[in-house]
């Protein structure tokens, strides 16, 4: 006969053997990440996922897992599940933002990284990701402000110097353009009027 203290015993012991399978499923993907085993990693995840539905890690890694396959949708649901579990997770929002930018959803991905910054106003990954979509968008000057505003937060971010840099020899190289224009034409260089500074 089965008395309350061993069926206690027995579900300790099975949620014990579940969370030990939990932890096994989220190793066991990670490694996989590493050793480049998507697809592994992937059926790690969903194992873990279907043991707990409110395991955000899981969610998350197999979002990282889905990217690199190219699975950009799956990805992308993999980090707004992640996120309803913890809306707080700035890596899912930064992940996810990455593939709208890659996409060219600018607007969703600036959406994201901005609520990543919400989060984490020193988000380095976040300015340096909105300086991308700006720079590709045109909004050079917002870009620049972008990369300054990394730089701010790291001054070893050597990847926002190299593109602040790229920004002004372009904003630099459309000036000396204008100027060999307005000088060949003989016409006054009003470069307010055309917004060139």
């Amino acid at each position: 006969m089965l008395t309350d203290s061993k069926i206690g015993f027995m579900k300790k012991n099975i949620q014990s053997n579940k969370l030990n399978k939990a932890s096994a499923d989220i190793s066991s993907g990670n490694m996989k990440i590493e050793a480049q085993d998507y697809q592994g990693a992937i059926n790690d995840y969903t194992e873990l996922i279907n043991l707990d539905k409110n395991n955000a890690d899981a969610y998350y890694n197999r979002g990282i897992a889905n990217d690199k396959l190219k699975n950009y949708q799956n990805a992308i649901d993999d980090y707004t599940e992640a996120i309803k579990i913890d809306d707080k997770d700035v890596d899912a929002y930064n992940n996810r933002g990455i593939i709208y930018y890659d996409l060219k959803k600018y607007q969703k991905a600036m959406d994201d990284y901005h609520t990543a910054i919400k989060y984490d106003s020193n988000n380095v990954k976040a300015y340096f990701n909105i300086a991308l979509v700006k720079e590709d968008t045109g909004d050079y000057h917002g870009a620049i402000e972008c990369y300054d505003k990394v730089i701010e937060i790291d001054s070893n971010y050597t990847e926002a110097y190299i593109n602040r840099r790229l920004i002004l020899d372009k904003l630099y190289d459309n000036k000396r353009m204008l100027d060999e224009y307005f000088e060949e034409n003989s016409i006054e260089d009003n470069y307010d009027e055309v917004g060139v500074s």
